[in-house]
């Protein structure tokens, strides 16, 4: 993974991701296990999986509100997954209904290494609104709110 501002790039929504933290009291478990599935995908580096859990509709609203849609999503993970190693670990602040749809308020936390450059380090928040879609939960959108990058360079 190249240059710095492609490191910036990669901010995962996360939806990203997955559960090192213990999770708030108001977080029900299915949702704490969809995380935690979540994180296995990331760490796994596994797109099929991550392709799976995504809309086809999925739409990515980045902190300076620049939109993202699916496919330039799927290619940010893409390029991700190109490190060594990558680990997500997410604590979900809240969940709440909104009809059909479920928004998940989460401080995410991510590292990512490359041969040769110090690790990648990422802090964010965002919510993830998911949605049933022939009856499994996808993540239809992410917008993020807060994110502090370091290293990666």
């Amino acid at each position: 993974m190249g240059t710095p501002g492609l490191m910036k790039r990669l901010v995962v929504p996360i939806f990203l991701f997955a559960a090192m933290c213990n999770a708030t009291a108001s977080v029900p478990a299915a949702w704490r296990a969809r995380y935690d599935r979540l994180e296995r995908v990331f760490s796994s580096k596994d797109m099929p999986a991550l392709d799976a859990l995504c809309g086809k509709d999925l739409v990515w609203i980045q902190i300076d509100g620049t939109q993202k849609n699916r496919q330039e999503t799927l290619n940010e993970f893409a390029e991700m997954f190109k490190s060594d190693r990558v680990k997500v670990h997410e604590k979900l602040r809240t969940v709440k209904r909104r009809g059909q749809l479920v928004d998940v308020f989460c401080e995410v936390f991510m590292v990512w290494s490359v041969p040769g450059k110090s690790d990648g380090r990422m802090h964010s928040y965002c919510t993830d609104t998911w949605s049933k879609i022939d009856g499994k939960w996808q993540l239809v959108k992410t917008v993020d709110t807060m994110l502090e990058m370091t290293g990666g360079d």
